[in-house]
């Protein structure tokens, strides 16, 4: 026979599903009421609930199911982090970058006596809801963010009054005091890019765009480097859905990839996600053709491990996470001249595998 309490946060659970985010609970004493339990028993049930991130009870104000949007403690929870807290908020799902960027973040604040805080955003987060979040941090050093669309609000998370540092992000932040932008060089990736393919003999390629929030930059350095050759723009073929946030880079890819086999432009591509190089190489299998011998191809690289064990293994376009986060972390502790720039360029490498060949 289950204990008492576990009985009773199976029926909590079974009360709370498929109420909506931020629905307010009733109180801990209505609850006892309703399960006809002992006030001590529902008190430890929703204290659980709440180390679990399934509810988030807010001091005199009350208890707020926080299922799909949860608070992590990370590190050694409230008795750590002398210097402050960080909250690390990014989507809510799963991808190698944001696990690599966790990873990192987590050692820096260990390394910084930093406590860290993790915030998962979902399609229907708020800064709102964030900004409340970390404003209620006791001794709140910053916020790192991996934003989604509907969280950019920059004057918004400019009145925070703390440091916020837009991870892998291309919004444009000055004029908003407080705010940072870490994001690729894509400008210099996209020559880097171009240089590769150019030099295995190509000279029709593709940019297979999978995924949401890529800008011109990537298109100026293909561009810049086709010119540098004695080619032309046009010799660069664009495909895009227009992809929103929260899309599946890997179906963006298959069908983009079949519209470039339909139009058999481009003997090279450069996609920019691992997860859209699946699509491709699926694009490709399905019309019997293989790479790099029918399209040579690079993908930017999420550093997993998983490039390496793709058929071909794949040249990926790898970002520098690692002086990414340092920066990051310097700009929250308020390093001298950390601040001083409101945009910083994230340096990126070719790393060179099977995936291209001479067309």
């Amino acid at each position: 026979m289950k204990p008492v309490h576990q009985e009773v946060r199976a029926a909590v659970l079974r009360r709370i599903q498929g109420l909506g985010l931020e629905t307010r609970l009733p109180s801990d004493r209505a609850l006892a009421r309703e399960f006809n339990v002992a006030f001590l028993t529902i008190n430890r049930v929703m204290n659980d609930l709440e180390r679990e991130g399934y509810v988030e009870r807010r001091a005199r104000k009350g208890t707020w199911l926080a299922s799909h949007e949860r608070a992590v403690q990370t590190g050694d929870g409230h008795r750590g982090g002398g210097n402050g807290v960080v909250v690390f908020a990014y989507p809510n799902w799963f991808s190698h970058p944001i696990w690599q960027h966790l990873r990192l973040a987590e050692a820096l604040a260990v390394k910084g006596g930093l406590r860290l805080v993790e915030y998962k955003l979902n399609p229907d987060s708020t800064p709102a809801r964030l900004l409340d979040f970390a404003a209620r941090q006791e001794g709140l050093a910053g916020v790192l963010l991996l934003p989604v669309p509907n969280c950019a609000d920059l004057p918004a998370l400019a009145a925070l009054g703390r440091p916020v540092v837009l991870l892998s992000s291309e919004v444009a932040v000055d004029g908003h005091p407080g705010l940072h932008a870490f994001d690729t060089d894509w400008f210099a990736a996209g020559r880097l890019v171009a240089a590769r393919l150019l030099d295995a003999g190509h000279r029709r390629l593709a940019w297979i765009n999978c995924e949401p929030g890529r800008d011109e930059r990537l298109v100026r350095g293909l561009c810049h480097e086709l010119k540098a050759r004695g080619l032309r723009p046009s010799d660069l073929t664009t495909y895009a859905l227009g992809a929103g946030a929260w899309s599946d880079a890997r179906a963006n890819a298959l069908a983009l990839t079949r519209r470039l086999l339909d139009e058999g432009v481009a003997s090279a591509a450069f996609v920019d996600s691992l997860a859209g190089a699946a699509g491709v190489l699926r694009a490709l299998w399905e019309r019997g053709r293989r790479c790099p011998e029918h399209l040579s191809l690079i993908a930017a690289g999420d550093q997993s491990g998983a490039e390496g064990y793709c058929t071909p293994a794949l040249t990926t376009l790898d970002s520098d996470w690692d002086a990414e986060m340092q920066r990051a972390f310097a700009v929250l502790r308020g390093d001298p001249g950390a601040g001083g720039t409101a945009s910083w360029r994230i340096p990126v490498r070719l790393v060179e595998r099977e995936s291209v060949a001479a067309p």
